[in-house]
């Protein structure tokens, strides 16, 4: 399989925060976003990349334990100072290491070359998504409306929404 696709192109390449995806016949909404299902040419799982360690912390360190043997006050202070904050940059970021080991991306990818990534939480209701969205594009006469709730990791059925667009326009009157 090529991936090349999902490496991060900043030109063709957009992250998504959203609680939610509405599936409705062929359509995919988020945010103020709709995909046609049928110009979907990649739906994947991916491991988010990992941080960089902060190399100027591992020099804080080393400055703060060396300026901890002089034996002046001010330089002692200056030295906790670096002590403390190579430290906390360190504890920093294995908290962000450990985080985005458990999250995961969905990317979605257009033959327009497009790409757009959505966080989850838990990589086992991400693989519920994909095959959900697998089941839709496999069978694009199949009419369904879904709401994935990414924050509360549920899939359920949807409201039709050519029906409330039928119901306003009935209500409104003709146009």
């Amino acid at each position: 399989m090529n991936t090349d696709i999902l490496k991060n192109n900043a030109a063709n390449s957009r992250e998504i925060d959203t609680d939610s995806l509405k599936i409705y016949g062929n359509c995919l909404e988020f945010k103020d976003t709709v995909i046609q299902l049928s110009n979907v040419s990649l739906v994947a799982n991916s491991l988010l990349s990992t941080p960089k360690f902060p190399l100027w912390s591992i020099a804080a360190l080393v400055l703060g334990f060396a300026c901890l043997f002089l034996k002046v006050g001010a330089i002692i202070v200056f030295g906790l100072f670096l002590l403390c904050g190579g430290g906390c940059a360190i504890y920093v970021w294995d908290q962000q290491v450990e985080r985005e080991k458990q999250l995961k991306k969905l990317v979605i990818a257009t033959n327009s070359g497009q790409t757009f990534s959505i966080l989850f939480e838990r990589g086992e209701f991400l693989d519920a998504v994909i095959g959900t969205l697998k089941e839709i594009i496999a069978h694009p006469g199949h009419h369904s409306d879904i709401i994935i709730n990414i924050k509360d990791n549920t899939i359920a059925p949807g409201g039709s929404v050519i029906d409330s667009v039928n119901e306003i326009n009935s209500i409104g009157g003709r146009r």
